[in-house]
């Protein structure tokens, strides 16, 4: 590799719109690729070790010096010298929203083009989910393959996954938080024993999200935003969401959200589809303290451009 030489790529972060909480529990779940992206420039460097530079958002923060600690690891496992790491984070890692393995995959996937070295996706799932784990808590390869492929994609824990290919443009607006406002982990614990009516709503989501599958096939939209509501609907009841968050959500739809719900495991966000962009809805989810992000879907994963 020659000294000037500069190789960009750019990997989308990622939402999961329906059964994530219930994934855990075996049934499937619906993610999105957003246009929000992860982007990293790298260069030949005099220093022996791999350098980072952070910019946007996310500069300097704990988890994204965690987090580059853990890659730079890596690299030095597989003998990676003398390169030099530009990296644009749209948001602060502690919100979620697959940047963990969107950051994850470009540095991989860079590192693999300019040295040869046979990281094949199942590598770069495997080294996201761990990365999620150690800095979030918890971990799930569906982040990791959106930032590979974009677009949506169906998962079932044990079955693995199916890019769907949708139909229709949808302008979505994103509310994070670094908090949890349900416990989910705890509570999937304690439905190891399911009564026969908790068993028919968590079958219920699953149904739910099959048919949101199904409507971004056929691009249904109407139909779309009905299961969307269904779906929260019924997980609002499953897992016990407070009313103040159920009274948020409302508030959404009453502002122009089409279809409003809430994902994220240790960090939650809620996730509005809308028409157009909606100011009066973002000026609200923010004086509520979220981070928001207005967004659409991602058709791109991964993309990599040498200079």
């Amino acid at each position: 590799m020659c000294r000037t030489m500069l190789i960009y790529a750019s990997s989308p972060l990622s939402v999961s719109i329906s059964g994530e909480w219930t994934s855990i529990l075996g049934e499937p779940q619906i993610s999105l690729a957003i246009d929000k992206y992860v982007e990293i420039w790298v260069k030949k460097s005099l220093r022996s070790t791999p350098e980072f530079r952070i910019d946007g958002v996310g500069e300097n923060t704990d988890y994204t010096n965690k987090l580059l600690e853990l890659v730079e690891n890596i690299l030095i496992d597989y003998n990676i010298k003398n390169l030099s790491f530009t990296i644009n984070i749209p948001l602060d890692l502690k919100y979620g929203l697959g940047c963990v393995s969107a950051l994850c995959t470009a540095l991989l996937v860079l590192t693999s083009k300019i040295y040869n070295i046979p990281i094949d996706e199942n590598m770069i799932i495997k080294y996201s989910k761990e990365f999620e784990e150690k800095l979030l808590g918890y971990s799930s390869p569906v982040s990791s393959i959106l930032a590979l492929r974009g677009g949506v994609v169906a998962y079932r824990e044990g079955e693995g996954h199916v890019m769907i290919k949708y139909k229709g443009d949808y302008n979505i607006i994103v509310g994070a938080s670094d908090k949890a406002f349900v416990d989910v982990l705890r509570i999937c614990k304690q439905y190891s024993k399911l009564s026969s009516l908790q068993s028919l709503i968590k079958h219920s989501i699953g149904h739910a999200t099959i048919e949101i599958a199904d409507c971004f096939r056929r691009g249904n939209i109407k139909k779309l935003y009905e299961n969307l509501n269904i779906s929260y609907m019924l997980q609002s009841s499953f897992f016990k969401i407070p009313p103040r968050i159920n009274k948020l959500i409302s508030s959404c739809r009453i502002l122009g959200a089409y279809a409003a719900t809430l994902s994220g495991i240790n960090r939650q966000y809620i996730v509005c589809l809308t028409y157009k962009d909606n100011v009066r809805l973002k000026r609200f989810l923010n004086k509520k303290g979220l981070y928001i992000l207005s967004t659409s879907i991602s058709k791109n994963g991964i993309k990599t451009h040498e200079y």
